[in-house]
């Protein structure tokens, strides 16, 4: 964890996570093991990051948002509240609020009703 994060109370951070420089982190974040925070990032309260998943610089992540095992934010995006990101995923687009993308590139997942 780089000396110039902000890390608010109730933040877990695992074991092997790496945080870059100038990153903000809410209450109640979960940085799981193996993963990694670019420089630049807010990640929101509540937000769930987990095993793998690799964050570019300058990206926001919203309050209430998880991202997947293994999957990658490239630089300079926006996932909204209460957004999911799937396993593997490689998000390319910002991601609205509420939405949950899946892929290589992400992209919404289907509902079938």
């Amino acid at each position: 964890v780089a000396p110039s994060v902000k890390i608010k109370p109730g933040t877990w951070i695992h074991p092997n996570a790496c945080i870059s420089s100038m990153t903000e982190i809410g209450y109640c974040v979960n940085v799981n093991r193996n993963a990694a925070v670019g420089h630049h990032n807010v990640l929101g309260d509540f937000v769930y990051i987990n095993p793998g998943a690799q964050l570019g610089g300058l990206c926001t992540i919203g309050r209430g948002s998880t991202i997947g095992i293994g999957a990658t934010c490239l630089d300079r995006k926006t996932i909204g509240l209460r957004a999911f990101i799937g396993a593997g995923s490689v998000v390319t687009k910002d991601v609205p609020d509420g939405t949950t993308v899946v892929g290589v590139p992400a992209k919404p997942l289907a509902v079938q009703g």
